[in-house]
């Protein structure tokens, strides 16, 4: 039955070439099935432009049911395209931008396991080859090669030894990673060799899906200069396994909050490059640490600035709701539908109530940081109620372990200037000839009650910070008992 519900077209359909106005190009490549799959049903057929998802349901009375769900694309490619066509269709065209004023970002999307990374190592190799070809009719250029990650919201130079690197903004709006490394290289060689080494350093983890899943978004950087002027940019963006439906299947916390942040960043990104095509008054790029440092390429204006995103998925039976999940991310990115923030009344989900105003302010940050908060949280909590109460919980547990952490730093502050008083004291006490005794008791017994009174205080933030996690792990299993409904 399955069989037959399948797109009848061949896959290697011609491809078309893509106008020179466009600034989003949006491409889907399924990968085969895999010999450790064999077991697995194929359940993802593709006929350049559209790919086609058969998911097996259950009607009331348990009779199968096969829904057919199909989704067009600038390109999409199947089993028999190698990644040699994707880049050469994809991404090829564009690389001459890149040593002639232009900025190309490329993304690799995807769950675990899609062929993500696969994809993206085989179009960087391509993409570095031409582009240093390209570069030599410019004369005698440098490519200076940086190479970071964002992981649990926070950004680590690959290239320097994992060093945290801090986010400024300046006065022209620019954003400026301080800190970041850059190597310059002359060669593809040399630069391949600066990319391997940083994948070396990259976080990975266990989950679900994959024993080595990445869990950081990978961000290489190459800025193409000459005469130490930036004529060129091209950015690799490796995006981390986006794996929906297994958050809550999560067997830590600590993998649910990976989860849920990398879910916040891709939402963020979604939304700025939909107010990109959608030629929108604003684009929220600060909800997100991701979308804060590509800020530039969201920005840029002209025929030179391009955004490629490649979703990567699954073809087997067990991956469909990841697959459904990664085809409904890349065909809202050309949505042309303006994001505002709502008024939200309070709602009440099986007993969960919930506000957007719950959502905490952040006194260290902008004003516009908070509004472009407010508008992801606005967007998730309209298209995905579960989803929303999730990332809110996990929102407050990383908020609160922060306010833990400065909680702690003052505790400490405070207990090592009351040893400081009570060693003085003691000190005192072995000269009584000169020093009042009754003073001394008194004054140690003050600092014993700043003592108790600092220890009390941290008991409290602690407890605080308790109940969220607590309220974290309600968030998780609703969210569990909400998809298997």
């Amino acid at each position: 039955m399955l069989i037959s519900q399948k797109l009848k077209l061949p896959s290697t359909a011609p491809f078309g070439k893509m106008s020179s106005s466009t600034k989003l190009i949006v491409a889907i490549r399924k990968r085969p099935l895999l010999l450790k799959e064999k077991e697995e049903i194929d359940c993802v057929s593709v006929s350049h432009p559209t790919v086609r998802v058969n998911e097996c349901n259950l009607k009331v009375d348990l009779t199968k049911v096969i829904a057919n769900h199909d989704f067009k694309f600038d390109f999409a490619f199947g089993d028999p395209d190698n990644t040699e066509a994707v880049y050469a269709n994809v991404v090829k065209p564009l690389i001459p931008l890149v040593v002639d004023k232009g900025t190309v970002t490329i993304f690799a999307y995807g769950q675990t396991g899609s062929g993500k990374t696969f994809t993206m190592e085989g179009i960087q190799k391509a993409a570095i080859n031409d582009m240093v070809k390209h570069g030599k009719a410019q004369g005698k250029l440098v490519y200076n090669v940086s190479y970071f990650e964002i992981y649990f919201g926070k950004v680590f130079d690959l290239l320097n030894n994992r060093q945290s690197l801090v986010l400024l903004e300046d006065a022209n709006s620019k954003i400026q990673v301080k800190g970041l490394v850059e190597q310059p290289a002359n060669s593809p060689e040399s630069i391949l060799k600066i990319i391997s080494f940083g994948n070396s350093k990259r976080s990975t983890s266990p989950t679900v899906a994959n024993d080595t899943s990445s869990r950081s978004h990978a961000i290489c950087r190459i800025r193409i200069l000459k005469e130490k002027v930036v004529v060129g940019t091209l950015l690799l963006i490796d995006l981390a396994g986006s794996e929906k439906a297994q958050i809550g299947q999560a067997n830590s916390r600590q993998r649910r909050l990976e989860g849920m942040e990398i879910n916040k960043s891709l939402l963020a990104l979604k939304e700025c490059i939909r107010a990109i095509d959608a030629k929108g008054p604003h684009i929220p790029y600060r909800a997100s640490k991701l979308t804060m440092v590509l800020r530039d390429s969201f920005t840029g204006s002209g025929e030179k600035n391009k955004i490629v995103m490649i979703g990567c998925v699954s073809p087997g039976i067990s991956s469909t709701g990841d697959t459904l999940n990664t085809l409904l991310y890349a065909n809202r990115l050309k949505e042309n539908k303006p994001v505002v923030i709502e008024k939200v009344e309070p709602i009440k989900l099986e007993g969960f109530p919930l506000k957007i105003e719950e959502i905490p302010e952040e006194k260290e940050e902008s004003e516009e940081n908070n509004q472009d908060l407010k508008r992801l949280m606005t967007t998730l909590l309209r298209e995905d109620k579960a989803t929303f109460i999730m990332m809110k919980a996990a929102e407050d547990v990383n908020r609160g372990a922060q306010s833990l952490v400065k909680a702690h730093e003052r505790y400490v502050k405070e207990v090592n200037k009351v040893a400081a008083t009570e060693k003085t004291l003691a000190g005192k006490l072995q000269d009584l000839e000169t020093n009042d005794i009754d003073e001394c008791v008194r004054e140690m017994e003050f600092q014993l009650e700043q003592h108790e009174a600092a220890q009390r205080r941290l008991k409290e933030q602690i407890a605080k910070f308790k109940k969220k996690l607590h309220k974290e792990e309600e968030s998780s299993r609703y969210f569990m008992k909400l998809n298997k409904n």
